[in-house]
């Protein structure tokens, strides 16, 4: 098989492109644009529309899951904790200066 005269070969990996607003287009996508907790059960990235504070559900997260958190348009800051206490990179509450992943670990 061949596209435009060049070899095509196939894989069962999704790719999702070379940024990270290409993740927000392929992968399950939270957007939030209002304080509150968030559910983040099968999640895999998380849009701030707006600034906040944002309460991550730890009881939504599994072990090693990866999510990505990225404010494509949040005026004012964005900050994260965990329910139960838990800490996210070190911190109590997080303020998102960028597009991050985190890993959930499984401890709160």
């Amino acid at each position: 098989m061949s596209l435009q005269g060049k070899p095509v070969s196939e894989s069962s990996a999704v790719e999702i492109g070379g940024d990270l607003t290409s993740a927000l287009h392929n992968l399950l996508t939270l957007d939030a644009s209002a304080s509150g907790t968030l559910n983040l059960a099968n999640v895999r990235a998380v849009n701030f529309i707006q600034g906040g504070v944002f309460v991550l559900q730890s009881s939504s997260l599994v072990t090693n899951q990866l999510v990505l958190f990225i404010s494509t348009g949040a005026i004012g800051p964005v900050r994260i904790s965990l329910s139960g206490g838990g800490t996210i990179a070190g911190s109590a509450v997080y303020q998102l200066a960028g597009p991050i992943q985190f890993s959930y670990d499984g401890t709160i």
